[in-house]
């Protein structure tokens, strides 16, 4: 429906907003370029199952707690997530 449709592309907006705003947050605060490229590769995460190898790459957790944290974030897909 054209509520659906409008409601997705306010959030795509937001969510483009705001990873432009962490960038730039994180740029002001002269954040090492490692680090921004690293947030930037979070940002342009193309889907759910590349999450849990991008995050075990990124953070120094055990697997099954990036698994966690991961399907606390997801309502509808956790399922696709894998490690």
């Amino acid at each position: 429906t054209k509520t659906s449709q409008n409601t997705l592309r306010t959030w795509n907006d937001i969510y483009r907003i705001q990873s432009v705003l962490v960038i730039e947050y994180l740029k002001q605060k002269e954040i090492d370029d490692s680090i921004l490229r690293d947030v930037d590769s979070i940002f342009k995460l193309n889907g759910i199952r590349q999450s849990p190898d991008l995050a075990s790459r990124l953070l120094p957790l055990e697997k099954s707690k990036i698994l966690q944290i991961l399907k606390n974030a997801v309502k509808y897909t956790s399922h696709l997530l894998q490690i």
